[in-house]
């Protein structure tokens, strides 16, 4: 018996799920040299012979190979054999050629998503869009996100304080309107859960995930010596060399006990936007050597605490009265997660 995913897309056009079966496979990858992968795509023809696969196969109707004299109605080629010449540049990376005809390979139907997306090819800038959250560092609520050249920005006009910037894909930024926070909020929120789980979003690669210490500016107030300098966590893709920078708190956001901390509260974390998640929210910096911090959040009396390791992971967590966690964190240096001293959530 073979298991299939009832909700996956079967479509041709989509990504498939198989049945599983027993046996041996021949395990291979094949690379193709980058400049030629690149330059087999440039040319309109190619890239409409893409999107003209895509848009078919797309349709549960059509579904299944498009054939040669099909693709040659099409496209704008005035002979068959130079339409041929442009067809047989794709087959390998991007197409998969039968007798039934043509479909997509899973790198040809990335490319046609990327192509049909402006993923690289559009550039866009927009009028900012007004947020409603707090700002972190001084409460007002004249928080804007301002898009250009497809980076968001979230900042304050009342402390001209900068909150965070990362990218978002150019399709996202022209279909969301007034309601791009709440998607940019999403998108990010996930891509640091799957960093945190050690998969890149990008490539799907692995993560190194470890503590950076964040060192102050210099012309900030000099923090106690005893005290170790805030941290943050740093996670970086071993394959493709994705990077991405924030608070500690913001990896913790799905983690088992705090989720059913807010629950139990009748509060939902899925509400606090990853630019302002709450002054309930502290930081702590424990050690540098070996790294440890505490992030904390408090709600009514009850205060839950996760003890983090210099690779990013929970090795203990713990439920206090706030009175005790009031006490302890009095004695030590404690960021208020999204405070002027939180550092500031940064991607490469």
């Amino acid at each position: 018996m073979t298991d299939v995913d009832p909700d996956a897309d079967t479509g041709a056009g989509g990504d498939e799920a198989l049945p599983t079966t027993a046996g041996t496979v021949e395990e291979s990858v094949h690379v193709t040299d980058p400049s030629e992968a690149f330059q087999a795509l440039g040319n309109d023809v190619r890239t409409g012979i893409l999107r003209a696969i895509r848009d078919r196969t797309d349709d549960e109707a059509n579904a299944g190979r498009v054939s040669f004299s099909t693709l040659f109605e099409t496209s704008a080629v005035d002979t068959t054999a130079g339409f041929a010449y442009h067809i047989d540049e794709l087959v390998g990376p991007y197409l998969s050629k039968t007798e039934e005809g043509y479909a997509l390979t899973a790198t040809g139907r990335r490319a046609a998503r990327a192509i049909e997306s402006g993923t690289y090819t559009h550039q866009v800038d927009r009028q900012s869009v007004t947020v409603d959250d707090p700002c972190p560092f001084c409460r007002d609520q004249e928080l804007v996100a301002a898009i250009d050249d497809n980076e968001v920005a979230i900042t304050c006009e009342a402390c001209e304080r900068s909150i965070l910037r990362m990218d978002f894909p150019p399709a996202g930024l022209d279909a969301h309107g007034d309601d791009l926070p709440t998607a940019f909020d999403r998108h990010h929120r996930h891509r640091i859960a799957h960093l945190g789980d050690g998969v890149c979003p990008e490539c799907g690669g692995p993560v190194e995930s470890r503590l950076d210490v964040v060192r102050p500016d210099p012309g900030d107030e000099p923090a106690r010596e005893s005290v170790p300098d805030p941290v943050q966590a740093s996670f970086t893709c071993t394959a493709c060399g994705y990077g991405l920078r924030c608070p500690v708190a913001l990896t913790l956001l799905d983690h088992p006990e705090f989720v059913a901390f807010y629950h139990e509260h009748d509060e939902s974390i899925d509400q606090r936007p990853i630019w302002n998640i709450g002054r309930e929210w502290t930081e702590t910096p424990l050690s540098h050597d070996p790294m440890a911090v505490r992030v904390a959040v408090t709600l009514d009396d009850e205060t839950v605490e996760c003890y983090v390791d210099g690779e990013c992971t929970v090795v203990a967590s713990r439920r206090i009265r706030a009175e005790a966690a009031d006490t302890e964190r009095n004695e030590c240096d404690t960021t208020t997660a999204g405070s002027d001293v939180a550092p500031e959530a940064d991607v490469a």
